[in-house]
């Protein structure tokens, strides 16, 4: 029996991340879509969410220079799929968040920079 590929959304705007991101969460066998601000990340989990595919989680900077940011598109997100799994990361993540981050609609999280053991810690914990 085939194991399923995990799919992971990425929403960023730091371009090199995103492109580094997708290249290591590829290589441990995860299908990548990348998104640059909260608009464009709640549009194509919506597309995908009509084709029948969805994601199974949903990486999301907190702060976003030019649109949405990770809690906004997280609420919004959840609007339409309350089940949605959800990794906030952030370079500067607010105490209040660390302390209750699923106060704020996320299942963990993770502060720039940060290994990719832990962020593959994250994410196994997070889907399992």
């Amino acid at each position: 029996m085939q194991k399923k590929i995990k799919k992971i959304l990425i929403m960023d705007d730091n371009v090199s991340l995103l492109k580094l991101l997708k290249r290591l969460l590829e290589q441990l066998d995860f299908e990548v879509e990348l998104t640059k601000d909260g608009a464009e990340a709640i549009s194509v989990y919506k597309e995908e969410m009509k084709k029948g595919n969805g994601f199974d989680l949903i990486l999301v900077d907190l702060i976003i220079d030019r649109g949405i940011g990770g809690i906004e598109t997280i609420g919004t997100i959840r609007e339409f799929d309350p089940n949605v799994k959800a990794i906030v990361i952030s370079g500067e993540l607010p105490e209040e968040i660390k302390e209750d981050h699923t106060k704020y609609g996320f299942d963990s999280f993770l502060e720039k920079p940060f290994q990719i053991e832990i962020l593959k810690s994250a994410i196994e914990k997070v889907l399992t």
